[in-house]
């Protein structure tokens, strides 16, 4: 059975680097996953600590990846440009698999940029 997806957020996936080594990002596209505002302290693939502020659930292969900017939905009003301001990076990931190995959940550790 598939994923139950209850929430909607805006994506901006990670895209590559500018010349001035800043982050860029494909325009926004709304997706649905589940999210858990759950706080955590976490450790990102680089070694680095952080205090997630949410978790994504999602059974889309690569659907959402580290660096990706996401904002849920409800917060986004009119201004694009200000959502992705108060979006949240994505810090760390991790898939867990079925006994099976069939299905898939990907799960998105979300952070505040630095």
């Amino acid at each position: 059975m598939p994923l139950k997806k209850i929430d909607s957020i805006t994506l901006w996936k990670r895209s590559g680097v500018d010349k001035f080594s800043q982050s860029t990002f494909d325009d926004p596209v709304g997706i649905d996953v589940r999210w858990d505002e759950l706080t955590q302290r976490m450790v990102d693939d680089a070694g680095q600590d952080f205090v997630s502020k949410g978790t994504i659930y999602n059974d889309v292969e690569d659907q959402i990846s580290m660096g990706d900017r996401v904002l849920l939905r409800e917060y986004l009003v009119g201004d694009i440009d200000h959502g992705f301001e108060d979006s949240l990076i994505v810090k760390a990931t991790r898939v867990d698999r079925n006994g099976t190995g069939l299905k898939r959940l990907d799960s998105s550790y979300l952070g505040r940029a630095t």
